[in-house]
């Protein structure tokens, strides 16, 4: 029997474990398909979605100059008054009220709409606002939107003494009126009921009349400024023991609300 020669059983054998060693386990890894070959996409396969970056924070509404218990002016607002055709060579005023509550349409000094705040004597204190543009830089060192408001308030049934009408009384009328005439002025302030009390007492107006002129030019008139922002005030004594407190809130050329007028007065 040549050498070469193999049963056929054992050819059998021989050929299935050629077989199976030539394929791959899971100690041999297969052989890489060749450069040329195209990559073919399976049904498992799947594209990852773009990241989305979220925002770092909230965008947060700007702040807003509150003008009275009832209302605010927003800084859009401002931009539209100050951009209206027209307004910044008109002498003619715009209120500076919307109706809402606690806001009434009714004639006071022309066609001005009402404030009444809350207060413990009913129509004890009312007041009107306007806006105009000022273009004298004179007073506030430049041109811009300026908000003048008027109170007046009434004394005739509030208790009094003998030296006239109290600080104390005075303070409990306007304690819960919650008026600002700016971010940092209460008209309850100590300041401000000091010279009501004063005005109101006759007594109390300056003979000399270099004291005259520094309390305000003329008896019965007291003018302050805010120390925090250009809110000027004054404050006159009208008949009947009525008061009048006029306050001229500057807000600026309102091109920004990062300008320093307008943070100012936003508090």
């Amino acid at each position: 029997m040549p050498s070469s020669f193999v049963p056929r059983f054992l050819r059998r054998r021989v050929d299935k474990q050629e077989s199976s060693s030539s394929k791959p386990t899971a100690d041999t890894p297969a052989d890489p398909p060749p450069p040329y070959a195209a990559k073919t996409s399976t049904s498992n396969e799947t594209t990852p979605a773009p990241t989305q970056t979220q925002p770092t924070s909230k965008q947060q509404a700007l702040p807003s100059i509150q003008i009275c218990p009832h209302e605010t002016l927003s800084f859009e607002r401002a931009q539209r008054i100050v951009n209206l055709k027209g307004f910044k060579t008109s002498y003619q005023p715009l209120d500076a009220l919307t109706l809402c509550t606690g806001h009434e349409d009714r004639q006071f000094i022309g066609n001005h709409r009402l404030c009444r705040p809350s207060s413990r004597i009913q129509h004890s204190i009312e007041g009107h606002g306007s806006y105009k543009y000022t273009n004298s830089s004179a007073e506030y060192f430049g041109t811009g939107l300026e908000l003048k408001f008027e109170w007046t308030l009434r004394f005739g049934n509030v208790r009094s003494s003998q030296q006239g009408v109290s600080e104390e009384s005075i303070r409990d009328l306007l304690v819960n009126s919650e008026v600002m005439l700016c971010p940092h002025l209460s008209i309850a302030s100590n300041g401000v009921v000091k010279a009501i009390r004063g005005i109101l007492d006759p007594k109390s107006d300056p003979i000399d009349p270099i004291e005259a002129w520094e309390a305000g030019g003329s008896p019965g008139t007291v003018r302050e400024k805010c120390e925090h922002c250009s809110t000027k005030v004054k404050i006159v004594a009208l008949i009947d023991n009525h008061v009048k407190i006029e306050t001229k809130r500057y807000l600026g050329k309102c091109k920004s609300p990062t300008q320093e007028a307008w943070r100012a007065q936003c508090g």
